[in-house]
């Protein structure tokens, strides 16, 4: 914890004066949301994002379950803003509606680690005072490997969405959750593909990142880099393309945009 105090910045500091700011009035209101046994649930991915696990589950929601209250927080200064707030209660990221909410909620619902209003200050919190811990990690993606970062001592998620059964039994062997934490259920945005009409003349692209590229000198320097480039500029793929009449689709990965 002390490590993490010391990687403080202004941003941080805003946000530890807005959480102090509405920290009395969620109190109240989380009180008055247990006395009468209401659900208050906000869901996101991260804040320039909703696209994946979080809007798919939120738009399940909206349709599904309106008898619960539920919000969505992301930026106004993004691409995928307009289409999420169709399903209405958008929260702008970050303001003290947003900490409001997420400290007045009964679950917080997010595809990604990061998803809060401040990632320092809620991270502590989380982990080491076990507050405002009521987290449902939806995920974005299946893991495939041991990663540190997502280890229960590290997380401390209430509950933890596995989209795979092997990747259930890997996280339950590898990252010391408690069995009732873990829930495998698929991925949210499965769903989305049960009525989904294929179109065989394009072919997506979109492969994954490597963690360990955290500059765009090591990425331009490395095999990651070359090897997509130099599949992507291919003369011999796009011959294949035109004369099957075929597209091909690139999709980066976020980081890599």
């Amino acid at each position: 914890m002390l490590k993490r105090i010391k990687n403080i910045n202004l941003t941080d500091i805003v946000g530890i004066i807005k959480f102090l700011i509405v920290l009395i009035p969620s109190i109240i209101y989380k009180v008055y949301l247990k006395i009468n046994k209401k659900e208050l649930w906000l869901v996101c991915e991260i804040k320039f994002m909703a696209r994946d696990n979080g809007y798919i589950f939120y738009k399940y929601l909206k349709n599904s379950h309106p008898e619960i209250l539920s919000y969505f927080a992301i930026s106004k200064n993004c691409s995928d803003y307009s289409k999420v707030k169709e399903l209405g209660n958008i929260i702008e990221w970050g303001t003290l509606k947003h900490y409001f909410l997420y400290m007045s909620s009964t679950k917080n619902i997010s595809s990604h680690k990061e998803g809060n209003p401040n990632h320092l200050l809620f991270t502590i919190l989380h982990v080491y005072l076990n507050l405002y811990n009521n987290r449902v990690f939806l995920q974005h993606g299946v893991l495939y490997e041991d990663f540190e970062m997502f280890h229960w001592k590290n997380t401390k998620f209430k509950i933890f969405i596995c989209g795979a059964k092997k990747e259930y039994e890997f996280i339950k062997e590898k990252y010391g959750y408690p069995d009732k934490s873990l829930k495998f259920t698929g991925l949210a945005r499965f769903d989305n593909l049960l009525d989904y009409k294929t179109n065989d003349k394009y072919i997506l692209f979109i492969p994954t990142w490597r963690r360990w590229i955290d500059s765009k000198e090591k990425f331009i320097a490395s095999e990651y880099y070359e090897k997509i480039n130099s599949f992507i500029n291919n003369s011999e793929l796009e011959k294949i393309l035109e004369e099957n009449d075929k597209y091909l689709l690139f999709y980066p990965h976020v980081a890599f945009q």
